[in-house]
């Protein structure tokens, strides 16, 4: 088969991709709307949007979206976030592999993320060199906390009402490229910032829409405080915005409730040095 395997660098061909992807995973209009918007804003330094593979023809036979993460926190290494892999079945095999391989090549200096791969493709990565994170992906719905007895302890909805008032929602910066926000908690006398994006769960089944809400919670100033007061934290994030599942993406230490599931986060850098680095932070889990 001729094909070519190519880089996505204008938004023409962005938007093609998202329309060969969107038909793939089944994504909605609005919510492939809002990846082409959010790659357009994210990746403008960069100025490369993802890879693709095109036959003879001009027709597309395989794609992934990239998301520009920046620098890491001590500003020497840039990180980049691949996602949205999907290879159709006449160019599985060697080329989804080449594609990958075209990638890995072209960005030798960067930390390479991957935060949300299935299970076939994780392995696929896995095989190519990819290391896990020692941070992973938990999911919690909205019946992990609402059907727990700790909802009807007076505690609870003393430490719930109190938070009500004081809590501080604000921002990341005037010119936040990230769909990303920031609250600050008094707890134990100390401050505790979590970072958090907003997300609404869409599939496309037949005609209808499904719509959910959901909370991710992409990194926080303290783990073990974290850790402490989870769930009176989701439960308030639960109530305030209506949220149907929150997903968290940072280290956190052992916690007494239980993720309904668990996946891993992978990166592909030359040495094991990034394991315990953030890497939800400018990935697509701040807008997909």
């Amino acid at each position: 088969m001729e094909s070519i395997i190519q880089p996505i660098n204008n938004i023409n061909e962005l938007s093609n991709v998202i329309g060969f992807l969107s038909g793939s995973f089944n994504w909605s209009q609005n919510k492939a709307n809002i990846i082409l918007e959010s790659l357009i804003t994210s990746n403008k330094l960069i100025g490369i949007y993802g890879y693709s593979i095109i036959d003879k023809y001009g027709k597309i036979l395989g794609a992934f979206l990239l998301f520009d993460q920046g620098f890491n926190n001590n500003k020497k290494v840039k990180f980049i976030n691949m996602s949205s892999w999907f290879v159709n079945s006449e160019a599985r095999g060697i080329e989804s592999l080449l594609l990958i391989k075209k990638f890995l090549n072209d960005y030798p200096d960067y930390v390479i993320t991957n935060v949300s791969s299935n299970k076939k493709a994780y392995n696929i990565l896995k095989a190519m060199g990819f290391k896990d994170s020692n941070i992973y992906n938990q999911k919690f719905s909205f019946f992990s906390f609402i059907f727990n007895l700790n909802l009807f302890d007076l505690r609870n909805i003393s430490f719930l009402l109190k938070l009500n008032k004081t809590f501080l929602k604000k921002r990341l910066n005037k010119n936040n490229k990230y769909k990303t926000f920031s609250y600050l908690f008094d707890l134990e006398s100390q401050k505790l910032e979590v970072i958090i994006s907003h997300i609404l769960w869409e599939k496309k089944i037949g005609f209808l829409n499904f719509k959910l809400k959901g909370l991710r919670i992409l990194s926080t100033s303290d783990p073990c405080l974290l850790s402490k007061y989870f769930y009176k934290l989701s439960l308030f994030y639960i109530i305030k915005n209506l949220t149907f599942f929150i997903t968290t993406h940072c280290e956190l230490k052992e916690l007494k409730i239980k993720p309904i599931s668990i996946t891993k986060q992978i990166f592909y850098f030359s040495d094991n040095k990034f394991k315990n680095e953030n890497m939800a932070l400018g990935s697509e889990l701040n807008f997909i």
